[in-house]
């Protein structure tokens, strides 16, 4: 629930910032209808029944997106990227692509706060693993990681009837005209939903 309140923030600052609408009232309104989209027809809803850490992961990038973009408070996101990194250790890729963001923007001190913030977490991971393997560097199934072909990946990612995204939430593909969109209005933003997608 708290990862949904927060997509209905950042929807609505969006909806601010870029909508021709000006009632406050009907910028609510789209935000809540896009927050409603988002939490009943796309498979969140469905995924956040379950023990798996994929909810809250997503939670934990929707709450850093909205305090590292919108509100600018670097610290709190940075902290919050490395408590996904405790859980699922793929997911500290974020914290390099928030960084790398950040200074493609040459946003230096922003950047050092978001790292900053991350140390606690990053450290209390490190610590738990020396506890448990007696090396902080060991990573469960680190072993297993490869990097194959990203074509490929791409296509199941989008397109495969099993895992793809569009055939499980077919609406997605009105994503397209929002990006065409987007990349007219504000290219740098365009990019930053780009590399975070």
């Amino acid at each position: 629930f708290i990862g949904i309140i927060f997509f209905y923030l950042i929807a609505r600052f969006f909806i601010e910032k870029y909508s021709e609408i000006k009632e406050i009232a009907s910028q609510r309104n789209i935000a809540l209808l896009f927050t409603l989209l988002f939490a009943l027809g796309t498979q969140y809803w469905h995924y956040s029944k379950t023990y798996f850490t994929e909810p809250y992961l997503a939670s934990f990038l929707l709450i850093a997106y909205y305090f590292a973009f919108v509100k600018n408070k670097e610290l709190i996101a940075g902290f919050i990227l490395a408590l996904g990194f405790s859980m699922k250790y793929p997911f500290g890729m974020y914290l390099f692509l928030f960084a790398a963001l950040l200074l493609s923007q040459r946003f230096w001190k922003r950047t050092i706060l978001l790292c900053l913030g991350s140390i606690i977490p990053i450290f209390g991971t490190l610590y738990y693993n020396w506890l448990l393997s007696g090396t902080p560097l060991h990573f469960g199934q680190a072993e297993f990681v490869t990097f194959g072909n990203y074509l490929y990946g791409v296509y199941v990612w989008l397109l495969d009837p099993v895992f793809g995204l569009l055939p499980a939430t077919p609406f997605l593909i009105f994503n397209i005209y929002g990006f065409l969109r987007l990349y007219k209005l504000d290219k740098k933003l365009f990019l930053q939903f780009v590399i975070l997608t």
